[in-house]
């Protein structure tokens, strides 16, 4: 029994030394980023707190985030942490890449998140590489911004266009973004492209465009899938057949597009049919078609949760958030609360040791052996103290600063069923 009581207070007292130090760690991070985000009055880390992130990961992440967004509010942050955590992706990808978007002056809302989730599950990237297609909507973001200066209402068919291209994984992910990165230079060179595309916007004749627009449109390029569309529609009204656009793309293409990939862009958008899936697949309204799609696949509580709270809500009601996750934000609050006034007492007990140092060195002058033989003896009969006390008594004074702490610390604990072992540790121990 004796044995078992010294473990407890063993076991306390290294409670109380660990809650201090993750106290201390936390609070100089806490500052910081009150300091840093000096406009939000409220406490960042604690945002992430519903979704079980503990203080020191929503901080890690309120860092992400505020390195795209200049004063990031606690409902972008929770939305942006719900998608990562619905989705099951990073959430520092998430902050990052999302963040990057609202910094470029995209609308980043729950609709748009639902709109890349089900764009993602249309081209077999909404599981496992769900992660991957986000990095590919950061590299299509940049993109639009070099060839138009914003983000624009086509960005969400950008993403969908070189899966459809190509209409397998030459299209998807990284391969895709290099893929659309050659056809961009292909449509925005000067030359015979530039000529093929003036004709084909009507440039010059009645009801056409005027130069500024026309210049705008041309340098665009692919981020505005409307030019696509409008070169094909205009090679088929030529009556150009197959083999005719195919030689057409290849005189202009300079070398940049392989003969594989020119055929199947031919084939995918030299019909009537093909264009008008193209169209569907990335021009107007296709944006709300995905985004339908993705809620299609909710029941009918997830879908109210994302209707009343975006991904913040539905992350919770489709079971993201784990009983591990929630016991470690609990454990975390009790040692922050257990954690200030012991840290308060430790810088107590420092003085108090600093004092006794100096009586000995004055007691036995400069003999440094003697000084460190005798607090030796000191800190073991501490030690020992302590440990008798945890069995027989109460570690500190119930009226103390440390005492309410653990009193605090333990409360929280006591509220989770899954702490019983921990909350019978420190009831053994008289807390």
């Amino acid at each position: 029994m004796g044995a078992v009581g010294i473990g407890l207070g063993g076991s306390a007292v290294g409670f109380l030394l660990s809650s201090a130090q993750t106290y201390m760690q936390l609070s100089k991070v806490m500052t910081q980023l009150r300091m840093r985000f000096r406009e939000i009055d409220a406490d960042t880390t604690s945002w992430g707190r519903s979704l079980g992130f503990t203080r020191s990961q929503a901080a890690q992440l309120m860092t992400t985030l505020g390195g795209q967004v200049n004063a990031p509010s606690e409902g972008m942050f929770q939305q942006l942490s719900g998608f990562a955590v619905e989705r099951g992706i990073d959430p520092s990808l998430a902050m990052s890449t999302l963040g990057g978007l609202s910094r470029m002056g995209a609308n980043v809302t729950p609709g748009m998140m639902a709109m890349f989730a089900g764009r993602a599950d249309r081209m077999g990237m909404g599981q496992g590489r769900m992660g991957e297609y986000m990095q590919t909507v950061g590299s299509y973001a940049q993109m639009s911004m070099q060839a138009g200066g914003r983000i624009g209402p086509a960005f969400g068919g950008l993403t969908q266009t070189p899966e459809f291209l190509l209409g397998d994984e030459r299209g998807r992910g990284q391969a895709g973004v290099g893929f659309a990165q050659r056809l961009q230079g292909v449509m925005t060179q000067g030359g015979p492209m530039r000529s093929y595309m003036m004709r084909a916007m009507g440039y010059g004749s009645s009801g056409g465009p005027g130069y500024i627009e026309m210049r705008k449109r041309l340098e665009r390029g692919i981020t505005d899938p409307n030019n696509l569309s409008t070169l094909f529609r205009s090679f088929q009204q030529r009556g150009m057949g197959r083999g005719a656009m195919f030689r057409a793309l290849e005189s202009v293409a300079g070398g940049s597009l392989k003969a594989h990939e020119l055929e199947s862009i031919v084939d995918s958008l030299g019909s009537e049919g093909g264009l008008a899936d193209f169209e569907r697949v990335t021009g107007e309204g296709s944006d709300a078609a995905a985004r339908e799609e993705f809620l299609s696949g909710m029941t009918a509580d997830q879908r109210k949760a994302f209707e009343s709270t975006g991904f913040h809500g539905l992350a919770r009601e489709r079971g993201g958030v784990s009983m591990g996750a929630w016991r470690e934000v609990q454990m975390e609050d009790a040692r922050m609360a257990v954690g200030r006034p012991m840290a308060e007492v430790m810088i107590d007990m420092t003085e108090a040791i600093k004092n006794t140092v100096g009586t000995m060195g004055n007691l036995f002058g400069a003999d440094g052996e003697k000084i460190t033989e005798l607090t030796g003896a000191i800190v073991g009969l501490t030690e020992t103290a302590e440990r008798w006390s945890a069995y027989t008594g109460s570690i500190f004074d119930p009226a103390s600063r440390a005492g309410a702490g653990l009193r605090a610390g333990a409360k929280i604990l006591a509220e989770s069923p899954e702490a019983e072992g921990v909350t019978r540790a420190f009831g053994a121990a008289k807390l």
